[in-house]
Formats: structure tokens, sequence, C-alpha cells
């Protein structure tokens, strides 16, 4: 039998739940990832007593976190996209700094060197306008050299930090994987009520993980959630996480990959990564470190020959002719791959004839 006692009872058992639950919000205002609790309060069930129904008071329902899927979908995805540009851009402006800077870039001792050419052109039969060149002609070549050292040092610097990334993403897949379990352990124990503290940490997890690639999850109705990336390769499902691992390029000297490892077999997935600081990282290695070398491979290698096949029309104090005044950089040695068969011998030698048909670019056959 419903009476004003009975009803005031369970008004404030519910309400005294909610202080705890505010207090609860309250405390943990601050800690990352934590979602706003809040009950949810209905009506009991009536009586039917004397021809009508009464209320016999209220009660709690669920405690439900305040977020939304939707944008929670499109924090993560702005958060892949802001690590990506970040991390493209740090890179792109630390080449940027090293190639057009006043004291470190090339174009001061081009300079240098065509105006002590256009001196000697004036006055060739000086001497000390002869060493003059001589001294820009080295400190063109160092400059070269520096720039081409800064170069693979960064791309060396690159490389750690995507080692370093994919470890992140790999404790985070783990991590992901864990409260996997414990929440669908919790989901079962207790008869479908959701343990709110632990899906705001694996939410927490997976917003972590965007910073470092782009994902996708699909959520299971055991309470796990399934991380894709790429073009659907999992990276944890359910309780079981797979890892990613930087292994060395089979065509290309001192370049690292990315791969994908499952079952105890990888395969390259560089391609795959989108989003994120990896892809950052990755963009910045090929588009400013990688093409960066190259074109300066091919800037010395242009100069050197075209120097060198005016040079060969004149003639030294000596009366010689036909001499270079560049080493000769027009023949390089190709690099075998590792994957090539054991013994096998496929290295050969390339030589340019014709510098309007080379490209800033790696070849491979």
């Amino acid at each position: 039998m419903a009476d004003i006692h009975n009803i005031g009872v369970t008004a404030l058992n519910v309400y005294q739940r909610a202080l705890n639950m505010t207090g609860h919000n309250v405390a943990n205002v601050h800690t990352p990832g934590y979602s706003r609790q809040r009950s949810e309060p209905v009506a009991q069930d009536t009586i039917f007593a004397k021809g009508y129904y009464l209320g016999t008071g209220v009660k709690d329902t669920a405690v439900v976190r305040a977020y939304d899927d939707f944008l929670l979908g499109q924090m993560r995805a702005s958060q892949s996209a802001k690590s990506d540009a970040q991390a493209f851009y740090r890179i792109g402006s630390q080449v940027n700094r090293l190639i057009a800077g006043e004291n470190t870039g090339l174009d001061p001792m081009l300079q240098g060197f065509f105006d002590a050419v256009q001196t000697l052109a004036d006055d060739p039969a000086s001497t000390p306008v002869r060493e003059l060149l001589l001294a820009e002609s080295q400190a063109l070549v160092d400059r070269f050299r520096f720039l081409d050292g800064s170069l693979n040092r960064a791309r060396d610097e690159v490389h750690s930090e995507i080692r370093n990334a994919v470890g992140e993403v790999n404790n985070l897949a783990r991590t992901i994987a864990q409260l996997n379990k414990d929440i669908s352990d919790s989901f079962g124990i207790h008869q479908g009520i959701w343990p709110n503290d632990l899906l705001d940490q694996r939410d927490n997890a997976i917003n972590e993980l965007t910073r470092y690639i782009s994902i996708n999850t699909i959520k299971q109705d055991d309470g796990t959630t399934t991380v894709y990336f790429g073009k659907g390769q999992p990276l944890v499902l359910g309780e079981e996480s797979h890892s990613l691992s930087v292994v060395d390029s089979s065509l290309i000297p001192n370049h690292k990959e990315i791969a994908y490892v499952s079952g105890g077999v990888g395969g390259i997935t560089s391609d795959q990564i989108a989003g994120g600081e990896l892809e950052g990282l990755l963009r910045a290695r090929d588009q400013f470190l990688e093409q960066g070398r190259n074109q300066l491979g091919l800037v010395a290698l242009g100069l050197s020959m075209e120097v060198n096949a005016q040079h060969r029309e004149g003639i030294n104090l000596m009366d010689q002719t036909g001499l270079d005044f560049f080493s000769d950089l027009s023949v390089t040695q190709s690099t075998d791959s590792y994957l090539n068969a054991a013994g096998s011998d496929y290295l050969f030698d390339i030589t340019v004839t014709d510098l309007t048909r080379l490209s800033a670019a790696d070849f491979s056959l």
C-alpha cells in the first residue's frame, strides 16, 4: 500500500544518489576524458486501489553518461587531421629554414661561386682571382655536403619519431583491448549495467590513439569496441590487439616503412596510414626530406655537368684542355635489394647522358 512516508523515502533515496553523483562529477571536473554522469529517475509502478491508480514514488532506472557519439567521431577526425598537419608543418618549416636560411642555405654559396666565375672571366690570368674561385668552389661543395648531411640527420630524427609513435599506437591498442575485456566482464556480471568510468577510460584511450593514426570504430553488443585503420585492418578486435612495427625498406637504403603485424605475420602498410601524427611524419619525410635530398642532388649534378662541359672547352695555364672542374658525379652505383636471391649480382652502374631526362626521384627496377 502506497503512503506518503514510502513516497518520501523513495524520493530521498533517489535524490541523495543524485547529489552523490553531482559530487562525483564535480570531483572529476579535471579528469582527462571524464564524461558527466546523470541519473534517469522515473515514476515507480502504480497500484490499483479503491477504483483508481495510486502512485508509489520515484526510482532510478540508469546512470548514463552525457556524451554524443556523433560529436565524439567529429572530434576524433579533427584530432587526427590536426596532428597530421602539425607534424607535416613542423618538418616542412625545419627544412625551409635550413634550405632558405641566410647562413645555411645554398643561394649565398651559389651567388659567391658565380661572382667568382665572372671575376675570373674578366681577368683569367690572375692567380689571386683563380685562387678565389677555388675557395668559393670549395665553399659551395662544403655547403652541398652540409645540406645533404643535415637532411640525412633530419630523416633519422623523423624515423625515431615514427618509432615512438608506432610504440604509442601499440600501447594504446593493448590498453583498449584490456578495457574491452573489463567492460565486457562487468557488463555480463552486473546484468547489462554499463560501467561508465571504464567506458570513459576506453573513449579517452581511443581519443589519444587518433593523435597518431586515423581510425574507425564499431561498437559490439557485448560492450566491446572494434578499432580499424587504413582499408579495414583491425587494430583491436574484442580483447585482442594487433600491432604495427617499423622495418627497413627492401628497395631504398636507410628508409623505414611501417608494417602491420597480425598472427605473427607482417606486411608493409605505410600507404594505409591515414591521418594522425604518423601520416604527417611519413608525408613530411617523403615530400620534404627525401625529395629535398633528391632535388639537392639534381642541382649538384646539373651544376657539375654544365660547369664541366664549359670548362672542357677552355685551357689551363699549362695549355691543357678537356679537363673537368668538378669531380664527375654522373655515374653512381645502384643498391641491391636485400630481398634478391643470395649470391645474385643485380648491381649495375648508371650513367647520366641527358640531364633534361633526369628527375629528382628514386628509380627502382
